[in-house]
């Protein structure tokens, strides 16, 4: 398959959320997003979490707490993990170049993959939001002759009968706490309360000290969920900052897990 161009102003790298919020990480992520080989001219396209793990080379637990801070404390994309899709809320903004009639019959070829139909109102309701003399004619014919069947009222029939995110659900889940650990409710627990500890000795974590503890617990502990929630603990109840590897018992030199 031939690869495809896709286009990135240099007015990102001005961008006030850019210079002013994002990481190192934050930065790479987002590239990630608005150019990877799976991104469709409509902004909204599959992306299985492995997938952009093996591209990124990070870790599924790096790959989901960026998710998490990119849809709650961002707000500016969305992700259904039940269909693996994803949706960047200002991609159509700045996405197209010159409108016309192939552009139109590609975002129409391409809207009608979407499995996930509340990803559509997501978008459309923001770039609704717009005045108009900022987007590309193309793109308001096609909000104007979809806008219908994607308004809120009547969302129901058209969402994939697998998922429904309503706003209420949307605002209701941006209040809620962060989660780094979605498989695991005790290992997220445990690591909440590590930030916690890390408060309290007024040592707080950063967005990308979070990530480098994450990826660090991740390379000690070896995937092994118990030996991830030794480390956190052992970290918490001598009040480290960061995580280490588990200390060794005298006797065997092995770790004794019932005593950690």
């Amino acid at each position: 398959m031939k690869d495809i161009k896709r286009c990135i102003s240099t007015g990102f790298w001005k961008d006030d959320k850019v210079l002013n919020d994002f990481s190192p990480e934050d930065k790479y992520f987002m590239l990630y997003l608005l150019t990877n080989p799976h991104t469709s001219q409509l902004g909204i396209y599959h992306l299985p979490l492995k997938v952009a793990a093996v591209e990124l080379g990070y870790s599924l637990d790096a790959i989901n707490v960026l998710l998490v801070r990119f849809e709650t404390k961002y707000d500016i994309i969305r992700y259904s993990r039940e269909t693996n899709e994803v949706a960047i809320k200002n991609y159509l903004r700045y996405s197209i170049v010159s409108g016309g009639k192939p552009v139109m019959d590609c975002l129409e070829k391409e809207y009608n993959t979407i499995k996930d139909m509340s990803l559509v109102s997501y978008v459309f309701n923001h770039l609704k939001s717009i005045d108009s003399k900022y987007l590309n004619i193309t793109v308001i014919d096609f909000i104007n002759k979809y806008k219908d069947i994607n308004n809120d009222n009547d969302n129901e029939r058209y969402v994939h009968e697998s998922y429904h995110e309503s706003s209420e659900i949307l605002k209701t889940r941006a209040k809620q706490p962060i989660v780094y650990f979605p498989d695991n409710p005790v290992l997220d627990e445990t690591f909440h309360d590590y930030l916690t500890m890390r408060k309290g000795i007024k040592k707080p974590a950063t967005d990308r000290a979070i990530t480098l503890v994450i990826n660090k617990l991740n390379k000690l502990s070896e995937g092994d969920d118990y030996k991830a929630l030794a480390i956190l603990n052992q970290s918490i109840l001598n009040s480290w900052q960061d995580v280490y590897p588990l200390k060794e018992t005298k006797k065997s030199g092995t770790i004794d897990w019932s005593k950690v």
